[in-house]
């Protein structure tokens, strides 16, 4: 479907499953984090709707302590994804990530927006 939203069943998909991604897959990079965060704001009216509690829209998951992300970058991802109410699933190696990484993941300010 990707290319063709206007063919997309979000309804549909929204009634029969708990999670569904959006977009392509990210990679570790912040490219792949701001292609993400404009396609969502740039179709936002359209997938708010379907979302609500036990159904998410996904952008994927929080890249933030691999690395890809900069501070300020990773603080970004992790506000628009709170902010988006997507899952906030990681990708990292939690026995390796620094404490600045695990400071943002764990931001208890940030998760409430969630």
């Amino acid at each position: 479907y990707l290319g063709h939203k206007d063919e997309i069943p979000y309804g549909d998909i929204a009634e029969n499953c708990n999670l569904w991604r959006n977009y392509a897959d990210i990679s570790d990079s912040w490219n792949s984090v701001d292609h993400i965060i404009n396609w969502f704001g740039d179709n936002h009216g359209e997938l708010a709707s379907f979302a609500g509690p036990g159904k998410w829209n996904d952008p994927d998951m929080l890249i933030i302590g691999n690395y890809g992300l900069s501070f300020e970058q990773s603080q970004t991802q992790m506000a628009m994804w709170a902010m988006m109410a997507a899952p906030l699933y990681m990708s990292n190696d939690l026995r390796n990530i620094q404490q600045w990484q695990k400071d943002i993941l764990i931001n208890q300010e940030v998760i409430a927006v969630n």
